[in-house]
């Protein structure tokens, strides 16, 4: 089993969504990628996990995190692509700064205070 750099993944993650508009799930991405892996040399491994990150660093790509409430605590990393977390405050009726929740500069992934857990990752391209 090889592992693929991220060049390559890039430019066929970039590739495959030029062809098919949209792809709806991290592990629909992987699947597609490891397909094209394949094709270039039959060792070749990717996990689904590995292909989203390397998606999210793709100049032309779009990745949408949708997100589902969760028990667990807030993350301290961003959960998507391991960045670092701002913090998102709003003043409430009393002029009180309140938490409303947070977003990673790096990828773009956003959660209020209860609704923050990953559920889908949307990838496509944002243009030719």
């Amino acid at each position: 089993m090889k592992i693929p750099n991220s060049e390559l993944v890039g430019r066929i993650i970039r590739e495959k969504l030029k062809e098919t508009g949209v792809v709806r799930s991290q592990q629909e991405l992987g699947s597609i990628v490891q397909k094209e892996l394949e094709k270039v040399d039959s060792s070749f491994h990717i996990t689904p996990e590995r292909a989203r990150r390397i998606a999210i660093e793709v100049p032309d790509v779009k990745v949408t995190i949708e997100t589902r409430k969760s028990e667990s605590d807030k993350p301290e990393k961003c959960p998507a692509c391991n960045g670092d977390l701002k913090t998102l405050y709003a003043k409430n009726l009393d002029e009180e700064k309140i938490q409303v929740g947070f977003m990673c500069e790096g990828c773009g992934y956003h959660g209020d205070v209860e609704e923050f857990m990953p559920m889908r990752y949307i990838f496509m391209i944002t243009r030719d």
